[in-house]
């Protein structure tokens, strides 16, 4: 019959095929997205602060990097790893501390993205929370976002198309 090496061995390239295709899968996300404002709700929030007008997505096997563009300001960028602790950074003027972390869905059709501020030396805080949903195609993403904050609770939908 068959050794147990080439048994091994068969098994190792099985595996290896599963891992190229869920990377395939879930490489979908990269690329430059472009916000389609008749097709999502701010929440009542300008669109320039609710949802960026532009995203940038790099996914690697363990890691994402977005890069975010809000109206005229510049792109701001994040590179998390998945199934990490969540990483700190400290605003430039000392006031904000942003704890970011960033998974996938149990089934890996989803990235999920959570944020805490701690703003003032943690005098205020929020938390905001961003599923990521690739249509069928490919060539749309929904950004579903909850921000709660104190005094209330922000719900943003931003709906963008592939370039």
């Amino acid at each position: 019959m068959y050794s147990k090496t080439f048994k091994i061995g068969l098994i190792c390239i099985m595996l290896l095929v599963c891992q190229f295709k869920l990377i395939a899968q879930n490489s979908n996300f990269t690329g430059k997205w472009k916000v389609m404002i008749d097709s999502s709700d701010f929440g009542g929030l300008p669109q320039k602060t609710a949802a960026p007008s532009m995203i940038e997505v790099k996914l690697t096997g363990d890691s994402v990097a977005v890069s975010r563009t809000f109206g005229e300001e510049g792109a701001m960028g994040e590179t998390l790893q998945f199934a990490a602790s969540q990483k700190e950074v400290l605003s430039p003027d000392g006031n904000t501390l942003r704890k970011s972390k960033v998974s996938w869905s149990k089934d890996k059709k989803y990235i999920i993205f959570d944020w805490l501020y701690e703003v003032g030396g943690n005098e205020w805080h929020y938390t905001r929370t961003e599923t990521w949903n690739l249509s069928a195609d490919g060539k749309t993403l929904t950004i579903d976002r909850i921000t709660i904050l104190p005094e209330k609770t922000d719900k943003v939908k931003a709906v963008y198309q592939k370039l």
